[in-house]
């Protein structure tokens, strides 16, 4: 079966190796030295859990890796779309840091279609070192059910046949945003530190991130940023999107209001 048959049949493929030692360590020193977009405490943080978003958009470097010819190749391979970077991430579970449910990342975004993510472990991680779970097959039964759990959102409806991905420094997991998966809680005395980045096709928008598009250049030497006229969402995709323009909407005119 090809990688692409895989991604399709399971929601996920794995890739050991994907990124050398050296490239794993210049990275984790880009990711230090960026800045997250909004400073102040993250609202997913607790318990030695920290989480740094938005970071390729303070950080050339950054920039440049999320959209560095193996990836976009790869993810041409995978899925076959002009994409653009929507959204970063960085997990940083330290010594006791607690597990994090069982959920599908559109229950945080509540985009309404299926998008790309890709995960890369910084450090070795297992299941004692708060190391990720997936549920194969999951995001072939579309979008869950999901209640709140203090900040958190938590599936209604577990996962089915769970699995343990133990992973290596380099190593990357490409998994749909449908996808049901989990990371357990670190029981070790070692920080597990790990990143993930989010792709939408350039068919889809996201009322809630503004102008400039960081896009995937078909591999090209640079990182291209662009103006919102380069995505171009059918009318349909619009209308499903609707509530999200309506919920910025509110919030600007609540911030107005303070």
């Amino acid at each position: 079966m090809t990688r692409r048959g895989q991604f399709e049949r399971d929601g996920y493929v794995t890739l050991p190796g994907f990124f050398g030692p050296d490239a794993i360590a210049a990275f984790r020193r880009s990711l230090d030295a960026a800045s997250p977009r909004d400073r102040s405490p993250h609202r997913l943080d607790r318990d030695g859990m920290r989480f740094s978003s938005n970071l390729f958009r303070s950080s050339g470097d950054v920039a440049e890796f999320v959209t560095q010819r193996r990836i976009a190749g790869l993810l041409r391979a995978l899925v076959g779309h002009d994409l653009w970077v929507r959204w970063d991430q960085r997990v940083i579970k330290g010594p006791g840091g607690p597990a994090f449910p069982w959920h599908q990342d559109n229950a945080y975004n509540h985009l309404p279609f299926a998008h790309v993510q890709l995960w890369v472990a910084l450090t070795d991680m297992d299941d004692a070192h708060g190391g990720l779970w997936v549920d194969p097959g999951s995001h072939r039964r579309g979008r869950r059910r999901h209640r709140r759990q203090g900040n958190q959102v938590v599936a209604r409806h577990g996962p089915h046949q769970p699995v343990s991905i133990a992973a290596d420094a380099g190593d990357v997991v490409v998994f749909s945003s449908l996808l049901l998966h989990h990371t357990t809680p670190n029981t070790t005395t070692a920080v597990r530190d790990a990143y993930v980045v989010e792709y939408l096709a350039r068919a889809c928008d996201d009322p809630l991130v503004d102008a400039p598009y960081l896009l995937l250049n078909d591999g090209g030497p640079t990182a291209a940023w662009a103006g919102r006229g380069v995505i171009r969402p059918p009318w349909h995709r619009r209308i499903r999107t609707a509530p999200l323009l309506a919920r910025r909407m509110v919030r600007r005119l609540v911030s107005g209001m303070r």
